[in-house]
Protein backbone atom coordinates (compact mmCIF):
# COMPACT_ATOMS: atom_id res chain seq x y z
CA UNK A 1 0.00 0.00 0.00
CA UNK A 2 3.35 2.57 -0.15
CA UNK A 3 5.48 3.31 -3.03
CA UNK A 4 4.68 5.22 -6.06
CA UNK A 5 1.53 6.99 -7.03
CA UNK A 6 0.33 5.03 -9.45
CA UNK A 7 0.95 1.08 -7.41
CA UNK A 8 -1.24 3.00 -4.78
CA UNK A 9 -3.68 4.31 -7.26
CA UNK A 10 -3.80 0.49 -8.49
CA UNK A 11 -3.92 -0.63 -4.76
CA UNK A 12 -6.86 1.85 -4.40
CA UNK A 13 -8.57 0.54 -7.20
CA UNK A 14 -8.05 -3.26 -6.02
CA UNK A 15 -9.77 -1.66 -2.50
CA UNK A 16 -13.04 -0.69 -4.22
CA UNK A 17 -13.15 -3.52 -5.81
CA UNK A 18 -13.16 -5.64 -2.99
CA UNK A 19 -16.10 -3.75 -1.22
CA UNK A 20 -19.60 -4.27 -1.86
CA UNK A 21 -21.17 -2.52 -4.90
CA UNK A 22 -23.27 -0.29 -3.04
CA UNK A 23 -20.41 0.52 -0.82
CA UNK A 24 -17.88 1.48 -3.61
CA UNK A 25 -19.78 3.11 -5.56
CA UNK A 26 -20.59 6.25 -3.67
CA UNK A 27 -17.27 5.95 -1.48
CA UNK A 28 -16.16 6.42 -6.17
CA UNK A 29 -18.57 9.11 -6.17
CA UNK A 30 -17.44 10.86 -3.34
CA UNK A 31 -13.66 10.60 -4.29
CA UNK A 32 -14.34 11.98 -7.61
CA UNK A 33 -16.61 14.68 -6.37
CA UNK A 34 -13.71 15.86 -3.51
CA UNK A 35 -10.67 15.86 -6.09
CA UNK A 36 -13.01 18.27 -8.18
CA UNK A 37 -14.04 20.53 -5.56
CA UNK A 38 -10.68 21.05 -3.82
CA UNK A 39 -8.60 20.78 -6.94
CA UNK A 40 -4.97 21.63 -6.76
CA UNK A 41 -5.22 21.86 -2.52
CA UNK A 42 -5.85 18.05 -2.45
CA UNK A 43 -3.24 15.90 -1.78
CA UNK A 44 -4.42 12.68 -0.73
CA UNK A 45 -7.73 10.43 -0.10
CA UNK A 46 -7.01 7.92 1.78
CA UNK A 47 -9.27 4.77 3.01
CA UNK A 48 -8.37 3.04 6.31
CA UNK A 49 -9.73 0.17 8.91
CA UNK A 50 -11.63 -2.62 7.66
CA UNK A 51 -13.02 -1.46 4.36
CA UNK A 52 -9.17 -1.91 3.00
CA UNK A 53 -9.75 -5.84 2.81
CA UNK A 54 -13.64 -5.49 1.94
CA UNK A 55 -14.01 -7.20 4.87
CA UNK A 56 -16.05 -5.27 6.99
CA UNK A 57 -19.45 -6.03 8.29
CA UNK A 58 -22.52 -4.28 6.79
CA UNK A 59 -22.91 -1.27 8.71
CA UNK A 60 -19.54 -0.75 9.74
CA UNK A 61 -18.26 2.60 9.06
CA UNK A 62 -15.68 3.52 5.95
CA UNK A 63 -13.39 5.45 7.19
CA UNK A 64 -11.44 8.21 4.86
CA UNK A 65 -8.67 10.87 5.59
CA UNK A 66 -8.62 13.71 2.80
CA UNK A 67 -5.42 15.29 3.02
CA UNK A 68 -5.34 18.87 1.80
CA UNK A 69 -2.36 21.43 1.43
CA UNK A 70 -4.97 24.31 2.70
CA UNK A 71 -9.10 24.10 4.02
CA UNK A 72 -10.83 27.40 1.81
CA UNK A 73 -14.12 27.58 2.59
CA UNK A 74 -15.56 27.70 -1.23
CA UNK A 75 -13.81 24.66 -2.02
CA UNK A 76 -15.03 23.25 1.23
CA UNK A 77 -18.57 24.14 0.14
CA UNK A 78 -18.27 22.55 -2.74
CA UNK A 79 -17.55 19.09 -1.06
CA UNK A 80 -20.39 19.39 1.22
CA UNK A 81 -23.15 18.22 -1.29
CA UNK A 82 -20.33 15.19 -2.16
CA UNK A 83 -19.89 14.41 1.84
CA UNK A 84 -23.87 14.36 2.47
CA UNK A 85 -24.69 12.00 -0.96
CA UNK A 86 -22.36 9.71 0.20
CA UNK A 87 -23.57 9.75 4.28
CA UNK A 88 -26.77 9.19 2.94
CA UNK A 89 -25.68 6.18 1.29
CA UNK A 90 -23.06 4.77 3.58
CA UNK A 91 -21.49 5.03 6.90
CA UNK A 92 -19.12 7.50 5.89
CA UNK A 93 -16.55 8.82 7.95
CA UNK A 94 -14.05 11.41 7.00
CA UNK A 95 -11.50 13.71 8.63
CA UNK A 96 -10.18 16.62 6.53
CA UNK A 97 -6.68 17.14 7.73
CA UNK A 98 -3.55 19.22 6.49
CA UNK A 99 -0.21 17.92 5.45
CA UNK A 100 1.00 19.96 8.44
CA UNK A 101 -1.18 18.64 10.83
CA UNK A 102 -0.29 15.23 10.31
CA UNK A 103 2.38 14.35 12.83
CA UNK A 104 0.53 16.23 15.04
CA UNK A 105 -2.74 14.81 14.79
CA UNK A 106 -0.73 10.90 14.82
CA UNK A 107 0.35 12.12 18.56
CA UNK A 108 -3.57 12.95 19.35
CA UNK A 109 -5.12 10.21 18.15
CA UNK A 110 -1.99 7.41 18.18
CA UNK A 111 -4.61 4.86 18.52
CA UNK A 112 -6.48 5.47 15.41
CA UNK A 113 -3.46 6.49 13.16
CA UNK A 114 -1.90 3.36 14.40
CA UNK A 115 -4.86 1.66 12.64
CA UNK A 116 -4.07 4.13 9.48
CA UNK A 117 -0.17 3.00 9.14
CA UNK A 118 -1.25 -0.52 9.81
CA UNK A 119 -3.81 -0.87 7.15
CA UNK A 120 -4.57 1.80 4.67
CA UNK A 121 -4.34 2.52 0.73
CA UNK A 122 -4.36 5.76 -1.44
CA UNK A 123 -7.57 6.41 -3.60
CA UNK A 124 -5.91 9.50 -4.97
CA UNK A 125 -2.26 11.23 -5.04
CA UNK A 126 0.75 9.81 -2.93
CA UNK A 127 0.95 7.84 0.43
CA UNK A 128 1.26 10.45 3.48
CA UNK A 129 1.60 7.55 5.70
CA UNK A 130 4.46 5.22 4.38
CA UNK A 131 7.24 6.86 6.57
CA UNK A 132 5.08 7.79 9.85
CA UNK A 133 5.97 6.98 12.95
CA UNK A 134 3.97 7.14 15.87
CA UNK A 135 5.46 8.47 19.23
CA UNK A 136 5.37 5.16 21.22
CA UNK A 137 4.45 7.10 24.85
CA UNK A 138 1.55 8.56 22.67
CA UNK A 139 0.30 5.10 21.65
CA UNK A 140 0.86 3.78 25.19
CA UNK A 141 -1.45 6.69 26.62
CA UNK A 142 -3.78 6.15 24.02
CA UNK A 143 -4.27 2.53 24.29
CA UNK A 144 -5.03 2.65 28.33
CA UNK A 145 -7.99 5.17 27.67
CA UNK A 146 -9.02 3.31 24.89
CA UNK A 147 -9.15 0.12 26.84
CA UNK A 148 -10.55 2.04 29.81
CA UNK A 149 -13.22 3.59 27.61
CA UNK A 150 -13.98 0.43 26.37
CA UNK A 151 -14.75 -1.40 30.39
CA UNK A 152 -16.50 0.90 30.86
CA UNK A 153 -18.94 1.54 28.10
CA UNK A 154 -19.48 -2.50 28.11
CA UNK A 155 -20.70 -2.47 31.84
CA UNK A 156 -22.86 0.62 31.35
CA UNK A 157 -24.69 -1.28 28.15
CA UNK A 158 -24.80 -4.21 30.14
CA UNK A 159 -26.72 -2.77 33.11
CA UNK A 160 -29.03 -0.86 30.98
CA UNK A 161 -29.49 -3.59 28.20
CA UNK A 162 -28.70 -6.98 29.60
CA UNK A 163 -32.45 -8.07 29.61
CA UNK A 164 -32.60 -7.26 25.53
CA UNK A 165 -30.34 -9.93 24.01
CA UNK A 166 -31.09 -7.92 20.44
CA UNK A 167 -29.48 -4.80 21.95
CA UNK A 168 -26.67 -6.46 23.26
CA UNK A 169 -25.92 -8.26 20.36
CA UNK A 170 -25.29 -5.17 18.06
CA UNK A 171 -23.23 -3.20 21.07
CA UNK A 172 -20.94 -6.64 20.79
CA UNK A 173 -20.89 -6.64 17.42
CA UNK A 174 -19.93 -2.57 17.57
CA UNK A 175 -17.14 -3.12 20.16
CA UNK A 176 -15.46 -5.84 17.84
CA UNK A 177 -13.43 -3.48 15.74
CA UNK A 178 -12.03 -2.07 18.77
CA UNK A 179 -11.18 -4.54 20.61
CA UNK A 180 -9.64 -6.27 17.96
CA UNK A 181 -7.62 -3.15 17.10
CA UNK A 182 -6.45 -2.73 20.39
CA UNK A 183 -5.17 -6.11 20.93
CA UNK A 184 -2.95 -5.82 17.98
CA UNK A 185 -1.33 -2.25 19.10
CA UNK A 186 -1.35 -4.27 22.99
CA UNK A 187 0.61 -6.47 21.16
CA UNK A 188 2.26 -3.96 18.94
CA UNK A 189 3.51 -2.43 21.86
CA UNK A 190 4.96 -5.24 23.99
CA UNK A 191 7.38 -5.90 20.60
CA UNK A 192 5.79 -8.65 18.89
CA UNK A 193 6.04 -8.17 15.12
CA UNK A 194 2.76 -8.10 13.17
CA UNK A 195 4.13 -10.36 10.62
CA UNK A 196 4.19 -13.32 13.89
CA UNK A 197 0.35 -13.05 13.80
CA UNK A 198 -0.87 -15.71 12.11
CA UNK A 199 -3.92 -15.45 9.51
CA UNK A 200 -6.72 -18.10 9.72
CA UNK A 201 -7.49 -17.64 6.42
CA UNK A 202 -7.26 -15.16 3.22
CA UNK A 203 -9.78 -12.87 4.62
CA UNK A 204 -8.77 -13.27 8.39
CA UNK A 205 -7.75 -9.96 10.21
CA UNK A 206 -4.12 -9.46 11.64
CA UNK A 207 -6.34 -7.91 14.43
CA UNK A 208 -8.41 -11.02 14.85
CA UNK A 209 -5.16 -13.10 15.28
CA UNK A 210 -3.76 -10.60 17.97
CA UNK A 211 -7.67 -10.54 19.83
CA UNK A 212 -7.25 -14.42 19.74
CA UNK A 213 -3.69 -14.72 21.15
CA UNK A 214 -4.10 -11.90 23.65
CA UNK A 215 -7.14 -13.32 24.66
CA UNK A 216 -5.01 -17.15 25.34
CA UNK A 217 -2.03 -15.26 26.98
CA UNK A 218 -4.63 -13.88 29.56
CA UNK A 219 -7.54 -16.63 30.64
CA UNK A 220 -6.44 -19.40 33.10
CA UNK A 221 -6.68 -21.61 29.80
CA UNK A 222 -6.23 -21.23 26.11
CA UNK A 223 -10.24 -21.89 25.99
CA UNK A 224 -11.32 -19.75 28.58
CA UNK A 225 -12.11 -17.07 26.31
CA UNK A 226 -13.39 -19.34 23.58
CA UNK A 227 -16.74 -18.72 23.81
CA UNK A 228 -17.23 -14.90 24.18
CA UNK A 229 -15.11 -14.64 21.16
CA UNK A 230 -16.88 -16.56 19.25
CA UNK A 231 -19.91 -15.09 20.30
CA UNK A 232 -18.27 -11.57 19.06
CA UNK A 233 -17.22 -13.02 15.79
CA UNK A 234 -20.97 -14.35 15.64
CA UNK A 235 -22.25 -10.83 16.35
CA UNK A 236 -19.97 -9.06 14.40
CA UNK A 237 -21.37 -11.07 10.90
CA UNK A 238 -24.51 -11.34 11.53
CA UNK A 239 -25.42 -8.44 14.09
CA UNK A 240 -27.37 -11.04 15.96
CA UNK A 241 -26.59 -14.08 18.27
CA UNK A 242 -28.65 -17.40 19.37
CA UNK A 243 -30.96 -17.19 22.47
CA UNK A 244 -29.01 -17.03 26.04
CA UNK A 245 -25.47 -16.19 24.16
CA UNK A 246 -25.38 -12.31 24.22
CA UNK A 247 -25.35 -11.93 28.14
CA UNK A 248 -22.14 -14.33 28.68
CA UNK A 249 -20.82 -13.28 25.58
CA UNK A 250 -20.58 -9.62 26.91
CA UNK A 251 -19.57 -10.66 30.52
CA UNK A 252 -16.70 -12.82 29.18
CA UNK A 253 -15.53 -9.52 27.36
CA UNK A 254 -16.19 -7.13 29.85
CA UNK A 255 -13.70 -9.62 31.92
CA UNK A 256 -11.18 -9.75 28.53
CA UNK A 257 -10.97 -6.11 28.12
CA UNK A 258 -10.53 -5.53 32.09
CA UNK A 259 -7.32 -8.35 31.89
CA UNK A 260 -6.19 -6.51 28.47
CA UNK A 261 -6.38 -2.92 30.49
CA UNK A 262 -4.29 -4.09 33.60
CA UNK A 263 -1.64 -5.58 31.17
CA UNK A 264 -1.34 -2.51 29.29
CA UNK A 265 -0.21 -0.59 32.21
CA UNK A 266 2.37 -2.46 32.36
CA UNK A 267 3.67 -1.02 29.05
CA UNK A 268 6.42 1.68 29.86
Amino acid sequence: MTGTQGATSNAGEAALLRLPENVARPLNEFTRAVRIAFGPDLQSIVLFGSAVDGSAPAGSDVNVIVLLNNFKGYRADQAREALRKAQAAIPLRAMFLLVGEVEAAASAFAKKFADVVRKHVVLHGSDPFSDLQLPHESKVIRLKQVLMNSVVRLREAYVERSQDEAQLAIVIAESSGSLRSAAATLLVLEGVNPTELPRTSSSAKTSKSALQRVARELGEDSNYFSAPLQGLSTAREERKLPPGVAVPTLLGLIELVSRMRARADLLK
